[in-house]
Formats: structure tokens, sequence, C-alpha cells
């Protein structure tokens, strides 16, 4: 007798810009287990794109719209400043969350979110997708077979040449951004940090001050010393991974991201929520990574390293 295959997840992306277009939208409808039922956007010009790429899935003007129409999941991929609000209401609404990254402005905001999560019981999981990487999945399987002994050192390097694309305002800056990836790779590898000692590329924009580019140290518990730069603005693109170790070393380049299938993401999201397991990327571990970039701001200003907690 055949078993019965589980109910697909139906899941909601709310806000279609880059993000909900490029990132999220293509790799929902490669998940297995996951239908796409609808996605929030009120700007024209988006809903045409959307019935352009994807025909079949309508478009909302609000999250309660969408969880009328019957969806168990939504993914928040709207900007920044938008996303504290949204995760709250999907949560009110009884929906388990996918947040894009940033998964909030704070560690204080952040805590908010996996507290109301908690009490509702929904699965919270975030969106740090690069840990599906080519590049990094290599690096994993070289840590993972101990041919580089004890590492000592981690270098992760993420270049873009487009200065015009800096987003101005609270949350918008590239510390936020790559920030929040290269940050949540060092910590998934190399575990909890307790120092931090960061620079910032400042820029003034139309919407506000941000930066284009970080230098980041981080003193990992373990031992291990993370260097992460990442730059908007200097003229150079690029990605580049080194680690050395006692017993050798690994080192990948590559003129652009090697990205991942991150349907593989979506579908581990779907088996937590039917399992009610831990989601690919559990809140403390997104916590624990916007604690690391308040820290790095606070150490930018300060000119000190900070030490956490």
């Amino acid at each position: 007798m055949n078993e019965q295959a589980p109910p697909l997840l139906r899941l909601g992306i709310v806000g279609y810009g880059l993000g909900g277009r490029v990132f999220h939208a293509p790799y929902v409808t490669a998940a297995t287990g996951i239908e796409l039922v609808g996605v929030v956007t009120r700007d024209q010009a988006r809903r045409d794109q959307l019935r352009e790429d994807l025909p079949h899935v309508p478009a909302f003007d609000t999250l309660a719209d969408l969880a009328r129409a019957g969806v168990d999941a939504v993914t928040i991929t709207t900007p920044p400043p938008t996303r504290e609000e949204l995760v709250l209401e999907a949560v009110s609404l009884g929906l388990h969350v996918v947040a894009d990254k940033p998964f909030a402005p704070d560690s204080e905001t952040a805590e908010r979110l996996r507290s109301a999560a908690d009490e509702a019981g929904l699965i919270l999981d975030v969106f740090h997708n690069r840990r599906l990487d080519e590049d990094f999945l290599r690096l994993r399987e070289s840590l993972d077979s101990g041919a580089l002994g004890r590492v000592r050192r981690f270098h992760n390097r993420f270049d873009l040449d487009d200065p015009g694309t800096i987003v101005g305002g609270p949350g918008n800056g590239l510390l936020s951004d790559l920030g929040s990836h290269l940050v949540d790779q060092a910590m998934f590898l190399f575990g909890p940090v307790e120092s931090v000692f960061g620079r910032l590329d400042p820029r003034d924009t139309p919407e506000g001050p941000s930066d284009g580019g970080f230098v980041i140290t981080l003193q990992h518990v373990s031992g291990v010393d993370s260097h992460l730069t990442a730059s908007r603005v200097h003229h150079m693109a690029g990605r580049s991974m080194r680690v050395y170790g006692d017993g050798g070393a690994f080192e990948a380049n590559s003129r652009e991201a090697l990205l991942g299938d991150y349907s593989e993401h979506y579908a581990a999201f779907a088996t937590a929520v039917r399992n009610r397991t831990q989601p690919p990327v559990t809140p403390g571990e997104a916590v624990a990574v916007i604690t690391v970039l308040d820290a790095v701001r606070e150490s930018h200003a300060s000119g000190q390293v900070v030490r956490l907690p």
C-alpha cells in the first residue's frame, strides 16, 4: 500500500520587489512540499510583473487578505523598516513565518519577534540563504573532513561594484544586507562570538545616512578569528573565502557569488512546520547575528573592541 504524500504547505509572499521576485518566488515554486498561494503587493507595476512571471498566482492588497485565502505560512520580504510590523501581524494571524534578512533593526526588536512566535507556538525562520551557496558548501565539506585540522583564521570577502544601489535610512546599509550573511556564515561555522571590532564606510544618501562597506573582525569563543569585508563602493567585484588551519588551508575565489539552490531552504522550512521541528535558521541564531551587527555599529562609533556577554 502506497503511503499518501503529506499535504502541501500553503505559503504566500509579502512583497514583490527584487527580493521577492528573484530570491524567493522562484525557490518557493521549486521547493518540495510547498504551494505558492499568492503575493501581497499593491504596486501596479509589480502586479503586472507577477502576472507575467507567475500567471496562476494571484495578487492581494494586504496580509490579512492573503490569510483569508487560506495560507499556512508567509515570507516577509518587504523593506527592513516594515518587517517588524508585518512579522507581528503574521503571527497574530496564526501564520508561520520566513523573515528575510536583516531579521530586525536591532537585537531588542529581534528578541521581541522571537518571543511573539514562541508564545503563539509558531515556526519563525530567517532567510540566511547563503549557507547554501556553492563555495560555502565546499568550505563546509573541507571542514567536516577534518583535513584542515584546528582552524585559526577565516577570511570572507564579498565585493560588489554597484554604488548606485546603496539604500539609505535605518537598517538599509550594506552591514545589514551582506553583513547579515557574512556574520551568519562565520557563526554557523565557528560558533558564538565573544568580541567584535568593526569599521564602516559611511555614505550619505537622499534617504539618510547609510554605509557602503565594512571591515569586521570577530573573535569566536572557539578561538577562531573571522575577518569579514564587503563593499559596494570601491570599484571592485569579487567573492573569496579562505581558511587557515593547523593541518591545511582552503581557498575559493570567484568574480561573483556562486548561488546555491535556495529551494532547499524552503523544503526544510516546510518539513519544520509539518513536524514542528527547528527551522533551517532558528530565531536564536538570527538574534545572535543581529547582536553582532549591533556591536559592529557600537565599535565603529567608539573605535573600540566590543565584548559580548
